[in-house]
């Protein structure tokens, strides 16, 4: 499968959780993207979706999407315009910042994020958010869930996530998607003889 890792503001594909996710991804023989967004201090909406573009072309139905912060913006813009060959397994959203209304973010919030687009850009939609964030709110992760129709983790706490070294959570929704549906049941027709 491939996963493609989008860092959010004053990090990089360094920060945070995503070394040891990217090792872990590539210990399981996944093809791990994470580009580098240019400007991480300060960013542009349109460049972080050209840098998104580049590194990855066209998405398809083996790609899984994470991103963090102000990066989860940034990817839903980019799969707003993203030309596909196939629908993305997933699409991830850790502690997604809904809007700011700072002038240096507003390239990520006008225009905003055109969720009825959007939401047939992925099989499905998750979003990852501490309800002890002290940078986004979690009500943030509230409108997500109901605008993308997305799956809510809510932890109680984690904060920001800048912290963290680890996230073991994302391994999880990794392998819960990485199967196909019904693959664990048994298969009771196996046995019958099928005459055409």
């Amino acid at each position: 499968m491939r996963i493609v890792l989008v860092h959010g503001y004053k990090a990089s594909p360094e920060h945070n959780f995503w070394p040891w996710l990217r090792d872990e991804l590539t210990k399981r023989g996944h093809e791990v993207i994470a580009p580098e967004l240019p400007n991480p201090e300060e960013p542009n909406c349109q460049e972080w979706v050209k840098a998104i573009d580049a590194s990855i072309k066209y998405p398809e139905g083996d790609t899984i999407f994470i991103a963090h912060s102000l990066g989860c913006v940034a990817l839903l813009h980019y799969l707003e315009e993203a030309d596909m060959s196939g629908t993305p397994k997933s699409v991830i959203l850790v502690s997604p910042i809904y809007h700011v209304g700072a002038e240096k973010f507003a390239s990520f919030f006008n225009p905003p994020v055109d969720f009825d687009t959007v939401m047939w850009k992925g099989q499905g939609f998750a979003v990852v958010h501490a309800k002890d964030d002290n940078v986004v709110p979690f009500d943030h992760a509230l409108k997500y869930e109901k605008e993308l129709q997305a799956q809510l983790f809510a932890l109680d706490e984690g904060k920001h996530f800048v912290e963290a070294k680890e996230l073991p959570l994302l391994l999880d929704l990794i392998d819960d998607r990485d199967s196909e549906p019904g693959e664990s049941l048994p298969d009771d027709f196996k046995e019958i003889e099928i005459v055409l």
